[in-house]
């Protein structure tokens, strides 16, 4: 009779006229994007997100129509947000809501081996986990998945690492963790309930319980049991967070978390691929951006400081959160350690250049190689003097590509528009048209202007200006909020040499496996027929290919090689000579191809 009474009361409140088309359309980037621009209030924030996302909960829908939605990863920040403001909702909001802030009523539950976690399951209806036992034990795989991975994250949180287990909810339905498994709607993975403030804390620290999905095959990148696994290790730390402090306002710092011990806990799973395309397309964007999506993403923050210092400063943030709002908290951390935010948050910037064909894995990201490029915002090729500006948002980064031939010698200066050169941190990145990159880093911190020369070492050279605003709020004097640098490249040292150039293809090296083509640019400085010839280390021409009545600029993607000859024969590992053949000159370079 429970069962039956609680399935009528949410048919009941999902019929109401609350959760009209309106919020069945909309997602949550779009929700956080209108309240970011004034048109919809705080309490209109707070209630659309709660509607995207339970208004499909006990439903089966078309899955084309599942499809177009905008799935919420961990429901934990709106849950947050709703307990948070619950003050801001009507009597109608509040009664609706109220139902989904309710303990499940579930058929089954299994304790732990360790009796750290009793997990509640249903094994029919909407909520019912799959029924497969492969070792006949009698207790479900599903189960037996869920316990190990709430055991082995608990362990590492607690005894490795030294965290304080998530606090206890004083006996509910004994002294064990409590895990609810229900189908949550398509594509979210799970969600943490902060319950009630836990006894002398200040309304600060609460207790919880975590829901998860009940089968990770709706929408989910990662699905079935590894779907499973790094959802018990992000939920469960946001349990454990929720112990040092409850804060809306920083929670795109706990799912930075959350995601980022995911791939700790679970190497080898790699769920928060996913969000790294549009992290990468918009670095642009403030760091503490919360959307849906870029704060996933930036989990690769912490990846960042932990190879930079060690696992132990996320605890040591964590341990300062009680107190102190999150970025103060990373600044007093990391100033423990001899650093400081704005100077992490520049060298962060540099780091996120050296991913896909750029990676350093001894260097920089251990997983870079797996990881997008960075978008350049800005991208101008100069024969001469030249100069351009990029706007930037507060704690974000531009990336500006130059591209300079024939040069030997540079001049760089930077001026912010306004004079507020205490707020920038630039990295100038040198790349000599091989797949040698040097780093120059230079601030215009007490003084107008910064200026720094070095050398070329080729004919063609890449120059990938890096302006990172370390100012934690948008005090530009701008109109729209953005910061402004300009940029002067001063070619002191030209080269008189008026000859067309080959430039180096890229990426070098090519694997064919990796990138199906390598682009093989040249600059003309005249009109003139263009050949490309390809020969093998022993002086066989295995390509050509030929370019009529071409005019004088800049050709990146014009010539291409697939790695085949003539014949379409794909040619084997080695080091290959192009080269260039004008009206009036040639030029070669060398092309490493690897076969794997």
């Amino acid at each position: 009779m429970r069962y039956f009474i609680k399935i009528s009361i949410v048919l009941l409140f999902l019929n109401f006229s609350l959760t009209g088309d309106i919020f069945s359309q909309e997602g949550f980037n779009k929700i956080q994007s209108d309240y970011q621009e004034g048109k919809i209030t705080l309490h209109e924030k707070i209630v659309r997100e709660g509607y995207l996302l339970f208004q499909d909960r006990g439903k089966i829908e078309a899955e084309e129509i599942i499809k177009k939605k905008f799935p919420v990863k961990c429901g934990t920040g709106i849950i947050v947000g709703l307990k948070t403001y619950w003050k801001l909702l009507t009597e109608k909001e509040k009664r609706y809501f109220s139902y989904f802030f309710q303990r499940p009523v579930m058929q089954n539950q299994y304790i732990t081996p360790q009796g750290h976690f009793k997990i509640h399951y249903d094994t029919f209806g909407n909520n019912a986990i799959p029924l497969i036992d492969e070792n006949n034990n009698k207790i479900y795989d599903y189960i037996e998945v869920a316990a190990e991975a709430f055991e082995k994250a608990f362990s590492f949180y607690t005894d490795t690492l030294g965290y304080n287990p998530p606090p206890s909810d004083n006996g509910i339905d004994g002294n064990e963790y409590d895990v609810y498994i229900e189908n949550l709607g398509y594509g979210c993975y799970g969600e943490t309930y902060p319950e009630d403030v836990v006894p002398g804390t200040s309304e600060k620290s609460y207790y919880s319980y975590i829901k998860i999905h009940n089968n990770f095959n709706r929408g989910h990148y990662t699905k079935g049991y590894n779907g499973l696994r790094v959802t018990a290790a992000h939920e469960l730390h946001h349990a454990i967070q929720l112990g040092y402090v409850q804060r809306y306002q920083d929670w795109y710092f706990y799912e930075i978390t959350s995601t980022w011990f995911e791939d700790v806990v679970y190497d080898e799973i790699n769920d928060y691929y996913q969000y790294l395309p549009s992290l990468f397309d918009n670095l642009d964007r403030p760091f503490n951006t919360y959307n849906g999506k870029h704060e996933y993403g930036m989990s690769i923050w912490l990846h960042f400081l932990a190879k930079r210092f060690d696992i132990n400063i996320t605890r040591e943030i964590w341990e300062k959160m009680s107190s102190e709002e999150s970025i103060e908290a990373m600044d007093d951390a990391l100033n423990d350690r001899g650093s400081s935010f704005s100077e992490e948050i520049s060298r962060f910037s540099l780091w996120n250049y050296y991913t896909g064909s750029r990676a350093d894995t001894i260097n920089f990201y251990e997983e870079g190689k797996f990881y997008p490029e960075v978008k350049i915002n800005v991208n101008i090729t100069t024969f001469s003097d030249t100069s351009f500006s990029s706007s930037v948002k507060y704690l974000s980064s531009n990336y500006c590509l130059a591209e300079v031939p024939m040069v030997s010698k540079f001049n760089i200066n930077a001026e912010d528009q306004y004079k507020q050169t205490d707020v920038w941190r630039v990295w100038l990145i040198q790349n000599d048209g091989e797949i040698n990159l040097t780093n120059y880093k230079f601030d215009l911190k007490n003084k107008s202007f910064s200026d720094l020369s070095f050398t070329s070492y080729s004919e063609f050279t890449k120059l990938i200006f890096v302006p990172t605003v370390i100012e934690k709020n948008s005090n530009s004097l701008s109109s729209d909020g953005k910061y402004r640098i300009n940029f002067k490249i001063h070619l002191s040292e030209p080269s008189k040499s008026k000859k067309n150039i080959l430039a180096g293809n890229f990426p070098n090296p090519f694997i064919p496996e990796n990138y199906p083509k390598t682009n093989i640019p040249f600059i003309l400085r005249e009109k003139t027929d263009v050949e490309i010839r390809i020969f093998s280390s022993s002086g066989k021409l295995v390509k050509n290919m030929s370019f009529k009545n071409m005019n004088t600029g800049m050709y990146r993607n014009l010539c291409q090689w697939d790695g085949k000859d003539n014949n379409g024969k794909p040619v084997s590992t080695g080091v290959y000579v192009c080269l260039l053949k004008t009206n009036s000159n040639t030029d070669k370079c060398k092309i490493v191809l690897i076969r794997k």
